[in-house]
This record gives C-alpha cells, sequence and structure tokens, in this order.
C-alpha cells in the first residue's frame, strides 16, 4: 500500500506472540486463576464506572481518562464501561460470565451449595451489564452461554430452556436491545462484509493491516469504518491469505482439541472454562469484531495461550482409535 507507517502492525503481533509465548512458558494454575478473577472484576468495574458519567457530565477529561466516553460522539446512551467502546466491554462481560459460570460448575461438582448461591448476585449484574451495551451479538452469545452453562449442569434443566427459546423466539427477540433497528443493522453489515471481501481482493497477500483498513475502505467506498464487522472476513482482510489461513488453522485445530476432551475426557479440570469461553470469540465474531481492537485482542491471546498451555500438559494424542471413539460416543 505503500505507506510505510502500516509497518508497525507488526510490532503488535509480535507483541501478541510475545506474550503468547511468555504465558506459555510461565503459566500456573494459580495465575490462571488469578487472570480469571481479574476478569470478572474488571467486569464489575465497568458496569459501576459506566454508571459515573451520568453522575458526572460534561467532564470529557475525566471521561477520556476513565475510558466512559465513546469518543465523537454526545449523550451516548449504551453502557461504554471503561473501554471507550460498549462493544469491547460487552466482550469483557461476557468473558467474565463464562469465567464465573466455569466457577459455578466446579462449585456444584463440589456439593459447596453456598459457593455456587453467592456467585449468582455478580452473575446478574454482568448479565443485566451485557444487555445495558446494546450489543445484540453479545445478547445472542450471552444466551448461548448460558445454554452451555446449563448442559454441564442440568441435562433437564437445558432441554426445557431450548423449548422455551425456540417456541418463543419470536417474543424473545422483543428484548434483544436496539430490536427495532436490527433489519436495518443487518442491511448495513451485509454491504460492509460485501465491500471487505472487496478489500481483501485488492490486498490479498497480506491484507490492509488492522490499522489501515480504514484508510483503505474510506479511500474506495468513501465511508468511515474501522473494522469489517465479522472475525472472519476480518481476519483475512486485515493480515491478508496468510494471516486468514493461520486463524483457520487455530479455529479447526481449537475445536478439534475441544471435541476430544468433550467426549474422551469429561472430568478435566478446566474443560468448562475453555468450553464457556473460547465460544466467546466466534460468537462474538460472527456479527462484530471486538477483537480487532488492541485490549481486546490481548485478552484473546491470553485466554489462547492459556488454551494450549492446558491442551500441551495433558499430550491430547490425535489418532484413529481415538477418532472413532468420539464418533461412537457422539451417535450414542
Amino acid at each position: 500500500m505503500a505507506k510505510p507507517f502500516l509497518f508497525i502492525e507488526s510490532l503488535r503481533v509480535l507483541f501478541y506472540w510475545g506474550i503468547y509465548l511468555k504465558v506459555m512458558d510461565t503459566g500456573t494454575s494459580d495465575k490462571f486463576r488469578f487472570f480469571r478473577w481479574i476478569v470478572i472484576g474488571c467486569g464489575i468495574y465497568d458496569i459501576l464506572i459506566g454508571w459515573v458519567p451520568k453522575l458526572l457530565s460534561g467532564e470529557p477529561v475525566l471521561a477520556f481518562l476513565t475510558g466512559t466516553e465513546l469518543l465523537g460522539y454526545k449523550n451516548y446512551n449504551r453502557l461504554i464501561g471503561s473501554t471507550y467502546n460498549p462493544n469491547f466491554t460487552m466482550f469483557l462481560l461476557l468473558l467474565g460470565i463464562a469465567f464465573l459460570f466455569a466457577e459455578m460448575l466446579e462449585n456444584a461438582g463440589k456439593k459447596r451449595w453456598k459457593s455456587f448461591i453467592w456467585k449468582v448476585l455478580p452473575l446478574f449484574i454482568l448479565s443485566k451489564g451485557v444487555f445495558d451495551t446494546g450489543s445484540r451479538a453479545g445478547v445472542v452469545a450471552m444466551i448461548c452461554i448460558y445454554l452451555i452453562f446449563f448442559f454441564r449442569l442440568n441435562r433437564g434443566v437445558f432441554i426445557a430452556g431450548l423449548i422455551f427459546i425456540t417456541a418463543g423466539a419470536r417474543k424473545l427477540t422483543t428484548f434483544i436491545p436496539r430490536n427495532q433497528s436490527i433489519a436495518g443493522s443487518f442491511w448495513d453489515r451485509e454491504k460492509i462484509w460485501l465491500h471487505s471481501f472487496e478489500l481483501w481482493e485488492n490486498h490479498f497477500l497480506f491484507g490492509t493491516t488492522p490499522v489501515g483498513f480504514e484508510q483503505a475502505y474510506a479511500s474506495l467506498f468513501h465511508k468511515d469504518i474501522f473494522h469489517a464487522h465479522d472475525i472472519f472476513i476480518g481476519l483475512f482482510v486485515e493480515y491478508g491469505v496468510i494471516g486468514g489461513i493461520a486463524f483457520l488453522a487455530v479455529f479447526l485445530m481449537a475445536a478439534c482439541k475441544l471435541s476430544m476432551l468433550f467426549f474422551v475426557k469429561k472430568n478435566y479440570r478446566y474443560l468448562n472454562i475453555f468450553l464457556l469461553s473460547l465460544p466467546i470469540i466466534v460468537l462474538t465474531g460472527f456479527l462484530d469484531e471486538p477483537v480487532f481492537s488492541p485490549q481486546i485482542g490481548l485478552l484473546a491471546v491470553v485466554l489462547l495461550s492459556y488454551w494450549e498451555w492446558y491442551t500441551k500438559s495433558m499430550h491430547v494424542p490425535l489418532n484413529i482409535n481415538l477418532i472413532k471413539k468420539i464418533t461412537v460416543q457422539s451417535k450414542n
């Protein structure tokens, strides 16, 4: 693209890679637990700090320092938290919900019902926060996370919940934030996806980089769009076919290993954590792309680092007999 400035994106990739290797080399169970509770605590903080602008209106400097204002907008009525953007806060809150659910499943397995019950309050606050962000993709992803939780907790409750959601899907859409603009938003998304695909064709090999996406989009389509609003299209258009194929490889390997753990080693200690948290990256990525942001991307990298740390420590073999066993159990 003849813009040397975009080369700085390579430095960010190297930074992510360094974090990934650092966690792989020094990660421990205690550090992983500490990370999860930091995310849960930060989610609660995001919701509490989101109330502050209503009390301190007219303080743009304070809003900038705390990250509680969406830059360029006034009187914005969605929960922004401390991330400058409601969709970034949504991702953080969903991770907090996933980690809290994993703790609750562990409590239930050990019959520690008091610990299970006290976690309901922060769970309610985090869930309410997802609605307050106004993110439709976030609410749909949260419903999926709830279903996974009940599937692991009690199959009867899971089936009842699934029937309830299926039967009342049309009425339940009225509870989705900004439901009156769903159709229009979808058409806008479709236009962005088609334009992003065209951008990828123009920058096939190395992509536009996340830094250069807005410039490339504006120069071709004369509109300010910051990212592709879809993680699969976004990885290809921002990092080219090289980065896109690398992402698909990571996605397929993670899905394969998660399936093997679920069907073959159901009682592994951290299975519930990753079963609840890893899908958030993809679920929120279908209609949005929060991981394009550096601070949210960092969270995803740390999570994936611990995932690799966890699965490497178990030495899960991929062989024909194992695949046959998974196939038989899934049919049953």
